[in-house]
């Protein structure tokens, strides 16, 4: 008997017993290829060889192959490289024996590292590191078909460090005085990778300084560019990484003040009212501390009469304004505002008032400040006068006024402190005057 077949899928082997006796027998097997699925009528036909119209006979058996599902394959993803703060991008590809539509996913990597599908069968490795990213990672891609049917590839991403410059941040601006030293701070600058820097300082004047904090004196008053260069890198490496900035520094002869008054001494009332007038005293733009001021130094002008301020009543005092700033409340006695606004008209008169003081760094600051004099207008000292002067021992005070009313004399010392009085009020008409004050002996 011989044994035969038709209709097998290619892909399957048939296996007969070679022609003999009966029984004889006959097998097909293998693995169904991709895209076999169906339904297949084998015919299987013996023959015995007689030539018989009856030698042969047939018989039919109905194969069917289901569709099985094979995984897919990811092609192996190249090695990346990218620098910080900077993107990269890796087109990755799969396939599959059974043709489903493929999803791309992220199996392990760094948070900067995203997968996407981008059609059946690509997929896209984007890579965004931040600056603190920079080192060596290991990332996975996976492919699937959607049927439980996955692969996966590991790949190597190597992130570059960047140097990022720093910000040169000069301070100020600054305020100074001819032949005093100005403080200078660029302690604001900053840079991102936190490199130290260098610092160097352009004063404007020709002076230059290194350091993030120095100091430099003007010999001119005047506006000066203040500019100060930091750099991440020492002066000759190809990294070399700086940035500029620029403030001024106004310097005048004397540091600008801000004075102002507070509730009622706003209006000086030269014939009545309080017993002293007090002005706030606040630098400007942190110019100078008030632990400097000589207090005893502060003097106030008007015209070409300057006073001095009374010790006992002027002190670092609060911030009265709430501005933030702490102030110094200076204050001059009647009499002292008596001499210092003497001449001017009865009744009410706005005037500028130039408030000055003395620092213990050799600088000096002044300020200016609107009030109020109410004036009874009674006389002016302008013209009195001292003969002998000094007193030795004995001296004649000469004075005039202008009209009519009544008259104190009092002898202050230079700290503006009251030493004695020489005329005690009187009414006295206008015209001139004289009056004796004797040095008493010391015993």
């Amino acid at each position: 008997l011989t044994i035969t077949q038709s209709g097998k899928p290619a892909s399957l082997t048939f296996t007969a017993q070679a022609a003999g006796p009966s029984p004889r027998t006959a097998t097909i097997t293998g693995t169904p290829a991709a895209g076999s699925a169906g339904s297949y009528s084998i015919v299987f036909t013996v023959n015995d060889g007689s030539g018989a119209t009856n030698a042969t006979a047939s018989s039919t058996t109905v194969l069917t192959i289901t569709g099985g599902n094979h995984p897919p394959t990811l092609t192996q993803p190249a090695n990346m490289n990218v620098d910080e703060g900077k993107t990269a991008d890796q087109i990755v590809t799969g396939s599959d024996q059974d043709g489903d539509a493929l999803t791309f996913t992220k199996a392990s990597g760094p948070l900067f590292m995203t997968v996407t599908t981008t059609n059946n069968t690509t997929g896209n490795v984007h890579l965004a590191p931040g600056f603190s990213d920079a080192g060596s990672y290991t990332a996975s891609v996976q492919v699937s078909d959607g049927k439980g049917g996955t692969d996966a590839r590991s790949f190597t991403i190597t992130v570059n460090p960047v140097n990022r410059g720093p910000t040169a941040n000069p301070g100020g601006p600054y305020n100074g005085v001819v032949g005093v030293p100005v403080n200078f701070d660029g302690t604001g600058s900053t840079d991102p990778d936190g490199d130290a820097l260098t610092y160097a300082w352009n004063f404007g004047d020709g002076g230059t300084a290194v350091g993030s904090m120095t100091s430099h004196a003007y010999a001119d008053s005047g506006d000066f560019a203040v500019c100060l260069t930091v750099a991440d890198r020492p002066a000759g490496d190809p990294n070399l990484l700086s940035d500029t900035k620029c403030t001024t520094a106004h310097i005048t002869t004397e540091l600008p003040a801000r004075v102002f008054t507070v509730g009622g001494n706003g209006t000086i009332r030269l014939a009545s009212g309080k017993p002293k007038s007090c002005f706030q005293i606040e630098p400007v733009g942190g110019d100078y501390v008030n632990s400097d001021v000589n207090l005893p130094s502060i003097t106030a002008t008007y015209g070409t009469a300057t006073v001095s301020v009374d010790p006992a009543r002027t002190a670092i005092d609060s911030d009265k304004d709430a501005n933030g700033v702490q102030e110094i409340t200076a204050c001059f006695t009647k009499a002292q505002l008596r001499i210092l606004f003497a001449g001017l008209p009865a009744g009410h008169n706005l005037v500028t008032v130039t408030i000055k003081g003395n620092l213990t760094t050799g600088a000096r600051f002044m300020g200016t400040v609107q009030v109020d004099v109410v004036s009874n207008g009674s006389f002016s000292a302008a013209t009195a006068s001292v003969s002998p002067n000094p007193l030795n021992p004995a001296s004649t005070l000469y004075f005039a006024t202008s009209k009519p009313g009544t008259v104190k004399v009092e002898m202050f010392d230079l700290q503006g402190r009251l030493v004695r009085t020489i005329v005690t009020e009187t009414f006295m008409g206008a015209g001139d005057h004289e009056a004796l004050e004797v040095i008493p002996a010391v015993a």
